[in-house]
């Protein structure tokens, strides 16, 4: 196993910089950094609008983006990564405006509550607040509601497979198409060989597994650890990608390989010589690669009603 080369360059800048350990940082610290933190800008999109959604708690905050208009199209909620604790609009904005662009699809960035202030179940209530607004707002913000996509990378990739168990389990809405980027789908390093290789430790896992879920039993719930469902039958399809080195990809893994065998349509696809996050960094050889990969699946996407009637037509034929 070898990383990419721009991949390591990467980890060597990073290097410099000699960062403490995470677990060693108040969380008001890290958040400050990572908002300081130099970004390279997406492309312009036509249309960007901050707006709020209503949820369990109060008002959501959400970015709306659409680039040109393309009444019909799908919809693309996406929820952010950062360790169920940072994270938020602003810093996703570059891959959001990149997914958008690049789809002509109407896109929802949801800056869900964050753990400590709100741990477990608060995050995930957040993402299935939004994303059934954004169902009932489709027409509205320039899309079909039967084409509604849930996505996020990491901490977001496991929200958007949670949403989804939400959706099926509480009959709406209708899901056309989940994309999980190195989401994690239960709360155990399952790659413990690859600690130390790449952005994302086993500590940092553990750190950030213990501000969102401090009350250990509960990280066995499936809306908490989606790997602990019962039955993941009826899920819509899925996209599900991981990174070679990731402490947490063999657990990922394992859950769209459960999805295959659960009679879900599932894609599942590792991305070799990159680490947990390459999909937010599209500068990267893998970073393109994958995103090129979930413009393709969306591209491809059809309303669920549409999917079934395809479906009976191959059965009959």
């Amino acid at each position: 196993m070898t990383l990419e080369p721009d991949a390591q360059a990467v980890l060597d800048e990073y290097a410099k910089l000699n960062m403490p350990p995470l677990s060693s940082l108040d969380i008001e610290t890290l958040r400050a950094g990572s908002r300081a933190a130099v970004q390279i800008p997406g492309p312009d999109v036509s249309h960007v609008e901050d707006r709020v959604a209503p949820g369990p708690r109060g008002d959501i905050p959400v970015r709306v983006y659409r680039d040109g208009d393309n009444p019909g199209g799908g919809l693309i909620v996406y929820l952010h990564g950062g360790g169920f604790a940072m994270g938020g609009l602003d810093m996703y904005d570059p891959i959001c405006r990149h997914l958008a662009a690049g789809s002509g699809y109407s896109l929802v960035s949801v800056d869900y509550r964050l753990a400590p202030e709100h741990p477990y179940p608060a995050p995930g209530e957040d993402a299935y607040a939004a994303t059934c607004w954004a169902a009932e707002h489709a027409v509205e913000l320039g899309a079909q509601a039967d084409r509604l996509i849930v996505m996020g990378d990491s901490a977001g990739g496991s929200l958007a497979l949670v949403v989804c168990l939400m959706a099926r389990d509480r009959k709406g809405p209708a899901v056309a198409q989940q994309i999980s980027v190195y989401g994690t789908t239960e709360m155990v390093v399952s790659n413990p060989e690859l600690d130390g290789v790449g952005l994302l430790s086993a500590a940092d896992c553990e750190w950030f597994w213990d501000l969102y879920v401090p009350d250990h039993p509960r990280r066995e719930e499936p809306y908490c650890s989606p790997l602990r469902a019962k039955s993941l039958a009826g899920l819509p399809p899925a996209f599900v990608l991981t990174a070679e080195y990731d402490p947490t990809r063999d657990a990922t893994e394992r859950y769209a390989h459960r999805l295959a065998a659960e009679g879900v349509l599932t894609t599942l696809k590792r991305y070799p010589g990159s680490f947990h996050g390459f999909f937010s960094m599209p500068a990267l050889n893998q970073g393109r690669r994958s995103l090129d990969d979930v413009l393709r699946v969306l591209r491809g996407v059809a309303g669920p009603a549409h999917a079934a009637r395809e479906s009976a037509g191959r059965e009959a034929g």
